[in-house]
């Protein structure tokens, strides 16, 4: 009997799903509880997973069981030649950050380095271009430094002298060989603004509101399990609104420059759109906008998305 084809994609997939469901990450946020890689994100996400709300949506797992499979790869690799480096899925050793309000955010870093006394975090990206464009984000500011405080309270790194954070970024298209890394001095003032955003989630809670919704809707909409039960009920959004954040104006500067230079720099578009997809409105001197075209009887439809120039308006100033 030959095995059936859509029975053993049905079953592979199933299986990664339950592993995935298994891992630290995924149990701590079933139960209600928020790590570092949740600081600094969305406050209304933080607020729904502390208050142990269902997920209302589905999304795909792919990107994150990818990203968790390189990175557990990488770091077995960095531990077996650098014995004295601590990573997380081999030592296993959980870091506590306790906040200016006695609350403790507590997860497992990637990469600990004693004798560089700093803290590096994995992340993949379908591509390497636009993070080499631009600093990190907020979310992973806060995530990595929520790991170096939590190694130094247990001893590993040294507060007396400078300590490094930084992040190292792979390519999980495969496209681009050399990791990408991003380091710093460790910023002290980071640990008021933390607590301060944290706050926030927890007065939101205590007093039965909705937090700041710091996410782009169409963003939203395609990234976040709570999606429906955070913004069902909203109004729905004019078309049109108005773009400030720098991963947006990144990727729409990425996008134009990619179709000025077509034949280089079509991969430069193509990572623009996995940002603006969805989205719709203005930013950077020019429009957003995403439509959907129909299907035909030779292609199946898809969503467009088009960056034109706006009349009267001047690109995004360099800084």
């Amino acid at each position: 009997m030959i095995p059936d084809p859509d029975t053993i994609s049905t079953l592979v997939k199933t299986a990664v799903k339950a592993y995935d469901a298994d891992r630290p990450r995924s149990i701590q946020a079933r139960e209600g509880v928020i790590g570092p890689s949740d600081l600094g994100f969305c406050k209304q996400k933080a607020l729904l997973t502390l208050k142990g709300v269902p997920y209302s949506d589905s999304r795909s797992i792919w990107p994150a069981v990818v990203g968790t499979a390189v990175g557990e790869f990488v770091e077995t690799a960095l531990k077996r030649m650098f014995p004295t480096w601590i990573v997380g899925s081999v030592d296993q050793i959980r870091l506590p950050y306790k906040l200016g309000n006695g609350a403790v955010v507590e997860g497992t870093g990637d990469v600990i380095v004693p004798e560089w006394n700093g803290v590096f975090d994995l992340k993949t990206k379908d591509g390497l271009k636009l993070v080499k464009r631009q600093p990190p984000s907020r979310n992973y500011r806060y995530q990595r430094h929520a790991y170096l405080k939590g190694a130094v309270a247990l001893g590993i790194l040294d507060p007396s002298r400078p300590l490094y954070v930084g992040n190292i970024y792979l390519d999980r298209s495969g496209k681009d060989d050399d990791p990408y890394v991003q380091v710093e001095e460790a910023d002290p003032t980071l640990d008021d603004e933390i607590t301060s955003w944290v706050d926030d989630v927890i007065y939101a809670r205590l007093h039965n509101e909705d937090a700041e919704r710091e996410i782009v809707p169409a963003v939203c909409e395609r990234i976040c399990e709570f999606f429906t039960v955070c913004r069902g009920s909203l109004p729905i959004h004019d078309e049109v609104e108005v773009f400030e954040d720098g991963d947006t104006l990144d990727a729409i500067d990425l996008y134009v420059t990619g179709r000025a230079n077509k034949k280089e720099g079509e991969d430069d578009m193509e990572q623009a759109k996995t940002v603006l997809l969805g989205l719709n409105g203005i930013g950077a001197g020019h429009q957003v906008r995403t439509t959907w075209v129909p299907p035909t009887s030779s292609k199946v439809g898809y969503d467009k998305v088009e960056v034109t120039p706006l009349r009267g308006r001047q690109g995004r100033k360099p800084e």
